[in-house]
C-alpha cells in the first residue's frame, strides 16, 4: 500500500511511477478535515475515559476478592469471543418488545398510574399487529 500510494491513478487501476498526487489530494481536501476531526474525537474520548479506567482496574486489583474479579473479567470479555448474530439476538431479548426494557416501562407506568406517551412503553406497541 505505501509503494502503491506513490503511484499514478489511472481510471481503473494504479500505474507505476512516483508522484504525490495522492498525498496532495488527501492533505488539501475533506478528507484530511475527517481525518483531523477523528484524531481529536479519539483524544478527547481517551481524556474522558482514561480516569474511569484508571479507577475500575484500581478497584478490580486491590480491592475485590479473587472470585469478583474473575466474575467481571469473565462479564467484561465474554462478548468479544461471541458472534455477530448472538450479540443482536442477545439485545433483541433486552430491547425487544417482550424485553427487559420495554417490560421494565410497562411495568412502571402500571405502577405510578402514568400514561404511556412513548411508542416504547404504549401497550400498541408491545402488542403484535
Amino acid at each position: 500500500l505505501l509503494v502503491w500510494s506513490f503511484w499514478h491513478e489511472t481510471e481503473f487501476w494504479m500505474r507505476p511511477g512516483f508522484t504525490l498526487d495522492a498525498y496532495r489530494d488527501f492533505f488539501s481536501g475533506v478528507r484530511f478535515q475527517v481525518f483531523l476531526r477523528t484524531i481529536r474525537i479519539a483524544v478527547i474520548t481517551v481524556l474522558i475515559i482514561l480516569p474511569f479506567a484508571y479507577a475500575f482496574a484500581f478497584v478490580m486489583q486491590r480491592v475485590l476478592p479473587v472470585w469478583e474479579r474473575t466474575i467481571i473479567f469473565i462479564l467484561l470479555t465474554a462478548p468479544f469471543f461471541t458472534s455477530f448474530e448472538a450479540r443482536m439476538f442477545i439485545w433483541r431479548s433486552i430491547l425487544g418488545r417482550t424485553g427487559l426494557v420495554n417490560s421494565a416501562a410497562l411495568q412502571l407506568t402500571r405502577c405510578y398510574s402514568l400514561k404511556a406517551r412513548s411508542s416504547l412503553v404504549s401497550p400498541s406497541a408491545t402488542s403484535p399487529s
